[in-house]
């Protein structure tokens, strides 16, 4: 904080700017730790059976309203779906990892190469993000923002399904706890249910 507070002073910011940055500063740094500390309580503190409801709890409405998961449950009228239909959930859960973003977090960027670490796709449960599209002119770049993202949307499945790189940037609005699936994880969903991919397209 103190060579933030310099490099801020150096620049002659006005005290309302430096005590806003520096509450962005804060809070960026404690969301980073709360999310470390979130890894740490749920894949190593408590078992496999809790990770799973806690996950269920935070994403089963978010699973619920999106499009691509909805059409993997069957008629709710139907007392056979009942079982049926929280194995869905289940299934999807447990093969989620929790992400917590501050505002203006970029979570993927357009034409950003596809590799092991960040080959995944995203749903969102809480907040909003914005989708850019860059679009190249002769003489410049321009970006425009194309439409905004809320809780019970998905991103990243272009490059999930077609290996590409990714099509558009997207970055949170505000504050934004979000679900990925690595590619692994979509492979394991895609062998339990074969129309996964016909879905997503």
């Amino acid at each position: 904080m103190d060579t933030v507070n310099t490099a801020m002073k150096a620049f002659n910011l006005s005290n309302e700017l430096r005590r806003e940055v520096n509450e962005f500063f804060i809070t960026t740094n404690s969301t980073s730790t709360l999310q470390n500390e979130l890894n740490e309580f749920m894949k190593r503190r408590i078992s496999q059976t809790y990770r799973i409801l806690c996950s269920i709890q935070i994403f089963k409405k978010t699973i619920q309203n999106n499009h691509i998961t909805t059409h993997l449950f069957r008629d709710p009228s139907l007392e056979s779906s009942v079982g049926y239909n929280q194995d869905v959930i289940n299934n999807i859960v447990k093969r989620m990892d929790t992400v917590l973003n501050t505002p203006e977090y970029v979570l993927c960027s357009q034409d950003e190469e596809i590799t092991t670490e960040n080959d995944e796709m995203f749903f969102i449960a809480r907040g909003k993000c914005k989708v850019i599209v860059r679009d190249k002119f002769t003489d410049r770049f321009e970006d425009k923002n194309i439409r905004t993202l809320e809780s019970g949307s998905h991103f990243g499945e272009i490059s999930m399904l077609y290996q590409c790189n990714r099509s558009a940037t997207v970055i949170s609005i505000n504050y934004c706890t979000c679900a990925k699936i690595n590619r692994q994880n979509y492979n394991e969903l895609l062998q339990i249910y074969p129309s996964l991919n016909d879905i997503v397209r």
